[in-house]
């Protein structure tokens, strides 16, 4: 798996290869980094291809497998994020489809009627909705308990994550590996400042999103 890890205190990003997880491997960055990072892509691949990416930036190289933030690199990394989210999002449609119709099929065989393509459509486009409405429904439960802190002002890094996380579930076309970070990232910042205790817990049962919660869109 290769991982682009941003240090938000530099912005230099890390590119980097891993045999387990993205997300562990991000938290065992963090222990020894002062600045707080933030995984921003990570795909399938093997150590040949983090070669790759190293010798296409090489240019960039701040040291290590840390590259400063060049247009070229973003804009890479912009598109690779843009292709996974198509590929992912026609290949979740069409496995339910796919699925349905199977049903549809048994249903049909019983003597029952079964749906059209466009009926088939319609219920994924119903399920999408319902899916971001909930989302939606616990960041902003998110924003209300960050705001009862006290004003943005005195929580500066802290509102910083959250608009990051809430422009993620407004555009509508958030990923589990976008939405979930961030929630880590919005936590681990709150540690940075003196909450009360109770609302400090609110915050992370509202924040601790598991893999369940989530379907990408």
């Amino acid at each position: 798996m290769i991982y682009f890890i941003c240090d938000e205190a530099t912005q230099h990003i890390k590119i980097g290869f891993t045999a387990g997880d993205s997300e562990d491997r991000l938290r065992d960055l963090q222990t020894g980094c002062s600045g707080q990072l933030v995984l921003l892509l990570q795909i399938a691949g093997p150590r040949q291809l983090e070669t790759a990416w190293h010798e296409r930036f090489a240019g960039a190289r701040e040291r290590g497998e840390w590259f400063r933030p060049v247009p070229e690199l973003l804009q890479a990394i912009d598109h690779e994020m843009a292709a996974i989210k198509e590929k992912y999002s026609e290949e979740n449609v069409r496995r339910m489809l796919q699925s349905l119709q199977k049903q549809q099929q048994e249903y049909e065989r019983a003597g029952g009627k079964a749906w059209s393509i466009e009926e088939l459509e319609y219920l994924r486009v119903l399920e999408w909705k319902a899916e971001r409405e909930k989302v939606k429904a616990r960041v902003g439960k998110i924003r209300n308990l960050v705001d009862a802190l006290g004003p943005a002002v005195a929580f500066p890094k802290l509102h910083g994550v959250l608009n990051a996380l809430e422009m993620q579930v407004d555009d509508g076309n958030y990923h589990d590996n976008a939405i979930r970070p961030l929630c880590e990232a919005l936590l681990a910042t709150a540690e940075l400042y003196d909450i009360q205790e109770f609302l400090a817990k609110a915050l992370a049962q509202a924040a601790s999103f598991s893999r369940g919660d989530i379907h990408d869109t």
